[in-house]
């Protein structure tokens, strides 16, 4: 995994895009996640939107989200979502068998 800071912006390069487990956090800036495949992916932010454009055909088997004050994205599949937000909107362009929103 390259991490790597570009003034207020953190990048994470997967190589080939593909991981078990992604947990990331953030006190105050957004999350944007696109084109990774992981079987289990946690985000959450104090102060920031979150959003997962995940690959056309993947299957994530579970994603959490939590934002205090933020708005939260998933496009994409999978088996179990969690996704909650104090102040913020929550918004699932997809499908699953279990969603808690």
């Amino acid at each position: 995994m390259d991490r790597r800071q570009y003034n207020d912006q953190t990048t994470v390069h997967l190589p080939d895009g593909i991981t078990d487990e992604l947990n990331l956090n953030s006190m105050s800036g957004n999350i944007d996640i696109e084109d990774c495949q992981a079987k289990k992916i946690t985000m959450h932010s104090t102060s920031g939107d979150l959003m997962l454009k995940a690959p056309s055909g993947s299957k994530i088997d579970h994603f959490t989200a939590s934002s205090a004050s933020g708005d939260i994205f998933l496009y994409g599949n999978a088996e179990q979502i969690e996704m909650n937000s104090i102040s913020g909107d929550v918004n699932l362009f997809g499908n699953s068998q279990t969603a808690v929103l």
